[in-house]
């Protein structure tokens, strides 16, 4: 099984079971469209730019499962956010992705400024002569 969540250019993948149900969470990463795929099969697809979502999907024996995703601050940290997922079904918890770390720390910051830099520095000047 894939690490939770996997990141791809496109989207952010976090990947569960629940009884007989494969579940898969999909959330953009260029875009606002979140996802969310029961056994490979699309319940529910909607955009959204907001920092967290609250959605609830319906399972074929008719149990609803409540799916609470975002961004939200990692203890201990003073800026730094990432993602987070809690499904519920009722009142009990099926599944929890915690903050581990960061999606992109000051570390990462750096390097896509420098990368920046570079590339305005040497592209732009043969695109505009």
């Amino acid at each position: 099984m894939k690490t939770n969540p996997d990141f791809s250019f496109k989207w952010a993948t976090i990947l569960f079971n629940y009884k007989d149900y494969q579940i898969k969470y999909r959330n953009g990463m260029w875009s606002s469209i979140e996802e969310i795929w029961i056994n490979d099969e699309l319940k529910h697809r909607k955009s959204s730019w907001k920092w967290r979502s609250q959605n609830s999907v319906e399972l074929s024996n008719g149990e609803m499962l409540n799916f609470d995703f975002g961004y939200e601050k990692i203890k201990g940290k003073r800026i730094t956010q990432a993602l987070s997922l809690y499904v519920k079904s009722g009142e009990n918890e099926i599944f929890r992705l915690e903050p581990e770390k960061e999606i992109i720390g000051w570390k990462g910051l750096l390097v896509c400024l420098l990368i920046g830099f570079l590339i305005g520095y040497f592209v732009l000047p043969l695109i505009f002569g």
